[in-house]
Formats: C-alpha cells, structure tokens, sequence
C-alpha cells in the first residue's frame, strides 16, 4: 500500500496543501477534482484514521463516484463499480492496465472496489478511462 501523506487529522487538506504536498503529482489530482465537480458531483474530504488519513471523495444525492487519497509520489484512486459497470469495463477495448484492477476487484455490499496509483501521464489516463465511463452510467 503507498504511503499516505495526510494522516494527521489536522489541518484539513486544501487545494494549496494539496499542491505543496503532492507536487508533481498535483494535477492529477485536480483533473479527476475538475471532472467530477464538472459533471454535477460535490467533493469533499473525510477523515478515517491515522493509517488511511484523508481522502476526497464525489458524491451525489448521497451515492459515490470515486475517492481518492494523496499519497508519496502520487495519488491512490479508487471507486466500486457496479456489476454492469465493470463487466462494461472488462468487455471493452481497453488496454490490460485499464482491465486489470477491474478484474482483481474484490467485491463489497458497495460494490467492486478497484484502484490505481496514479503517478504519471499512462497511469492517470488509465484511471481517468474508468472514471469517465462509470460517470457516464451513473
């Protein structure tokens, strides 16, 4: 599991915290925040506990798109697919990067909980493929 970088409960994470802490790996953060607040869906972050620390979470009339985590040299994304979303995915022309962590998903009461670690340009367009088209079922 990457290391995650807000684990203290205080301060709340910000946008500037975000880019100071993050870095290089800042602007993925802000397209997936960009995107989803685009598309109708409110962020905002929780706190778990001193091993997961905070995350930032889109949700809309209280369901869930994606959450994600900043965390050492990028950011943990995550979100559960339903069945249709993720046989959508698997049964897709995606490359295997993309199908993978679909694939893998364990499955909970929410659904299938898949997860990239996004720290470059490939890894955020992987992610970002399953972001856009689960968001376009939803």
């Amino acid at each position: 599991m990457e290391e995650r970088i807000f684990v203290d409960k205080s301060p709340v994470p910000d946008a500037a915290l975000v880019r100071e802490r993050l870095g290089k790996a800042a602007p993925w953060f802000e397209r997936f925040v960009e995107f989803a607040e685009a598309d109708g869906w409110k962020g905002s972050w929780k706190y778990h506990n001193k091993r997961y620390g905070w995350t930032w979470k889109a949700e809309r009339k209280k369901e869930s798109l994606y959450w994600m985590a900043p965390a050492v040299g990028g950011v943990v994304f995550g979100l559960s697919l339903r069945k249709s979303e993720k046989e959508a995915v698997l049964g897709g022309d995606f490359p295997e990067t993309v199908r993978k962590p679909v694939r893998i998903a364990k499955e909970f009461p929410e659904g299938y909980a898949a997860q990239w670690f996004v720290h470059d340009g490939r890894s955020f367009d992987d992610a970002f493929t399953v972001a856009r088209l689960v968001a376009g079922m939803r």
